[in-house]
């Protein structure tokens, strides 16, 4: 996210057996002797280029059950404040068609959807979660700034 209230999305590769081509959360699974964190780390750097360390990120949202038709899990959410263009970042090509900062009430609006080609965001507790802690994180950045 970024301190504008504004939130970077990915378009799902074609080629992807679920969801293809519909916007998302960087996201992964954690794999064998892998701590959560790690996957972060590990899949912030495959699908985006970035070079982060543990201490970068911040956790959004605790595990919590994200149930969908074709998946059914526990995910947390992690976050990283930082203000860089679409340019900065180096999509993993096998995974991410496209990268996109949508502000907050256009997230809003996609996860309210039920629209499953606009994305794979579900009205659940685990994104309505997500939508509320980004709320106070918002509202304490315009705090700040108004100070």
């Amino acid at each position: 996210i970024n301190v504008s209230g504004v939130i970077l999305l990915q378009r799902r590769s074609n080629n992807k057996k679920s969801y293809p081509n519909c916007w998302a959360l960087c996201a992964g699974h954690v794999i064998a002797e892998q701590t959560p964190i790690e996957a972060v780390v590990m899949e912030a750097n495959e699908e985006l280029g970035l070079n982060l360390t543990e201490k970068d990120i911040s956790i959004l949202v605790k595990s919590t059950k994200n149930e969908r038709e074709d998946n059914k899990c526990y995910a947390t959410c992690y976050f990283k404040i930082m203000d860089k263009p679409i340019s900065y970042f180096k999509k993993q090509d096998e995974e991410v068609e496209e990268l996109k900062w949508v502000d907050f009430e256009e997230f809003k609006k996609m996860v309210e959807s039920e629209d499953e080609k606009v994305c794979i965001f579900k009205n659940n507790e685990y994104y309505k979660a997500i939508v509320q802690n980004l709320e106070k994180i918002f509202n304490e950045k315009e705090t700040e700034n108004d100070i």
